[in-house]
């Protein structure tokens, strides 16, 4: 069944003046219109799609990857403002509507929401919607610990930050698991660090023990790569700028950076650290 929402795995079945069409095992079709049809492409090819509903309220497919998918949340811009709602830009050319109703407080084009995409009960429409709470009901055993999850500060608490993680998980990062204060809508990486009896979640920025280090490690090496092998970070950089860059304490980043000096993987420079390439 091919699911409005989401990224469907369909084969390419056969031509038309508006497009290909694409089916899934079960012989739904889905048109995939003129303009998003790749180079070359013939029936029989598999194709990754996004499926959801055009101006028209018709069913269709996009190559292209929304910011945002069904029974996900993400920090979207508001594009336009309309007498049912906002619309928001999601990455595809027709916009998600915020209705009014799944709203809470005004918005002006260029506000920055974070919302979860759903499914109108009435009309069968995505649609957006701020009533995170209310709406996000994810299964908490597929969530493991020692995996890294994107989250967005919901808002702050006496206790810290409550979050929400990309799939909708909430928890509490407590004040004292963070070097720096966070801003509403900031987007980090999270660890589950405890799941409690009542089912609340803790989330911490690292992990334990070994495991930290080796996860500050790897984060450290990417950002090197990403920058071209150099990062202007160092054991007297402030505490604000090394977690703006690589969301964790400078008390880890000099024991990692200490590390990778030993394993010979990184070079100190007069103002920062440079990836070793052998």
């Amino acid at each position: 069944m091919i699911g409005l929402g989401y990224k469907n795995d369909l084969v390419v079945s056969h031509h038309t003046p508006q497009g290909f069409y694409l089916s899934d095992e079960e012989g739904t079709e889905i048109l995939l219109p003129n303009k998003e049809v790749p180079e070359a492409c013939q029936p029989g090819d598999r194709l990754t799609v996004f499926c959801y509903l055009d101006h028209d309220e018709r069913p269709v497919a996009s190559l292209k990857a929304p910011y945002i998918e069904r029974d996900q949340l993400a920090v979207l811009t508001v594009a336009e403002c309309s007498s049912v709602g906002y619309f928001l830009d999601w990455g595809l050319e027709k916009q998600l509507l915020l209705p009014f109703r799944e709203s809470n407080k005004t918005h002006q084009v260029g506000d920055k929401v974070l919302v979860i995409c759903i499914i109108d009960e009435h009309s069968s429409r995505l649609m957006a919607s701020e009533r995170i709470e209310k709406k996000c009901k994810p299964d908490l055993n597929v969530f493991r610990q020692g995996i890294a999850y994107s989250a967005y500060v919901y808002r702050e608490t006496p206790m810290g930050y409550e979050l929400f993680t990309r799939e909708g998980l909430k928890g509490l990062l407590f004040r004292d698991r963070t070097a720096v204060d966070l801003k509403p809508l900031e987007e980090l990486k999270v660890f589950i660090d405890r799941k409690r009896p009542d089912g609340k979640i803790d989330f911490a920025l690292q992990l334990k023990g070994e495991d930290k280090f080796h996860q500050a490690k790897e984060r450290i090496l990417d950002q090197l790569e990403n920058q071209e092998g150099f990062i202007a970070l160092n054991d007297k950089s402030s505490t604000e700028m090394i977690f703006e860059q690589l969301q964790m304490s400078k008390k880890t980043f000099k024991a990692t950076i200490g590390i990778l000096l030993k394993e010979k993987r990184i070079v100190f420079e007069d103002n920062g650290i440079r990836l070793v390439v052998n």
